[in-house]
């Protein structure tokens, strides 16, 4: 089922929505989510809340992950499954988003927390700078954190909200 959502946009933030974005919350700020959406009239307030807290916020690191945090990364993965939400509390300034890309980055390159720790071991042993996963760009790119929101949005649209 999908809702219908004919005054809400159900497509991607561009270039300029970013932007405008920005300059918006620099002079409202980020505690009235309410009067920085009304600069977006066709989006919700929580479209324009994730695209801030999840892609935009400077407060976010986009660079490369440490084996430390692939390590957390895999741990917490073991304990707390696929709750990324909860798993990006626990972690520093990585969104759910770039959390969840990067555990299917290792999945897909088989890194396993063993594997990482051993590195991470070798690494302090050795004081010598390792590049682990030399193989693996450990930048997640811009368009891959906007081709996920999209898919999680429309799984919550076709799951969860019903149709009218």
């Amino acid at each position: 089922m999908r809702a219908c959502l004919s005054n809400h946009a159900n497509f991607k933030f561009t270039e300029s929505d970013d932007n405008k974005l920005r300059r918006v919350i620099a002079k409202i700020g980020t505690n009235n989510w309410k009067e920085v959406t009304k600069y977006f009239p066709n989006r919700t307030q929580r479209q324009v809340k994730d695209r801030w807290e999840k892609f935009l916020s400077p407060d976010l690191n986009f660079g490369p992950f440490s084996i430390e945090e692939d390590i957390q990364i895999l741990k917490l993965y073991k304990e707390y499954g696929p709750k990324w939400m909860q798993i990006s509390r626990m972690m520093q300034n990585r969104s759910d988003v770039i959390i969840k890309s990067r555990f299917q980055k290792l999945q897909r390159h088989n890194e396993s927390l063993d594997n990482l720790i051993e590195i991470s071991n070798k690494n302090q042993q050795s004081q010598t700078e390792v590049a682990p996963l030399k193989e693996i760009d450990d930048l997640i790119s811009f368009d891959e954190c906007m081709n996920l929101e999209y898919d999680i949005l429309d799984n919550v649209f076709n799951n969860f909200i019903p149709e009218f």
